[in-house]
């Protein structure tokens, strides 16, 4: 129930840049999945890693800062709209059903969306105390505060090195600083009429964030990102985050 309750604020928040044509709701849903190597995602389910061993991942939360769809004359955006893709994925059906979000839109002919994950420089500065408590950024669950920065995203599992069955490393993957917020912009091909419902499905591969075209982080010897001297597993994530999130 929880990951549905995000969305209502996002709803909320909606803006038209173009209010002449009236509103038709739900003309276009986005439906966000964790992922693994292409596949459904389940948590606790052991998956094959690069490494030679397996793993199970426990945690996937992504921090988005809007998201936005643009046409010719329309602009539907959150502006400072952040909110957090808490997925469960508990079983399959779970994992295949996703997080879904409806916008209202006007109608006509949209050719992108884009959206951050993170936030960037100018929410960074500032620290949860200074957003309202309705707000996703006033809980210090996603802030570190060694780092001065609100965490982008959590990935964490445990692994099996001696493949004995009992899991017994841990790994946990916390991203955040501004230099590592990413914008993702995607062409898109809608054409939203009353009546039509275009729906988007937007995927997180966690196998590619954490190992894209089999460079790895090493779970055993990195196996977390917490410290200073953790800036290059940060950045080896960042820089996987482009061959990982995919739209159709």
């Amino acid at each position: 129930m929880m990951k549905y309750l995000t969305f209502l604020l996002l709803f909320s928040a909606l803006i038209i840049g173009c209010k002449k044509d009236p509103l038709v709701n739900d003309l276009i849903s986005i439906r966000a999945k964790a992922t693994y190597d292409g596949q459904p995602l389940v948590f606790f389910q052991p998956v094959e890693y690069p490494q030679g061993f397996k793993i199970i991942v426990k945690r996937v939360d992504i921090m988005i800062k809007g998201f936005n769809l643009f046409d010719s004359i329309h602009t539907i955006r959150t502006p400072d709209s952040v909110f957090v893709l808490h997925f469960t994925n508990k079983d399959e059906a779970d994992a295949k059903n996703g997080i879904l979000t409806s916008f209202q839109v006007n109608e006509g002919q949209y050719n992108n969306l884009n959206f951050g994950i993170g936030v960037d420089s100018l929410i960074n500065i500032r620290n949860p105390s200074n957003f309202p408590s309705a707000s996703v950024l006033s809980d210090y669950f996603y802030y570190w505060d060694g780092w001065k920065s609100f965490i982008f995203m959590k990935i964490e599992g445990s692994y099996d090195a001696d493949g004995d069955g009992n899991y017994e490393g841990t790994f946990t993957y916390h991203t955040g600083k501004t230099s590592l917020f990413k914008i993702f912009n995607f062409p898109v091909n809608i054409n939203a009429k009353k009546g039509v419902v275009n729906e988007l499905e937007l995927s997180f591969d966690i196998k590619n964030i954490l190992a894209a075209d089999g460079d790895y982080i090493d779970l055993v010897l990195n196996p977390t990102s917490h410290k200073p001297t953790d800036v290059p597993t940060l950045e080896k994530i960042y820089s996987h985050l482009s061959k990982s999130v995919t739209l159709k």
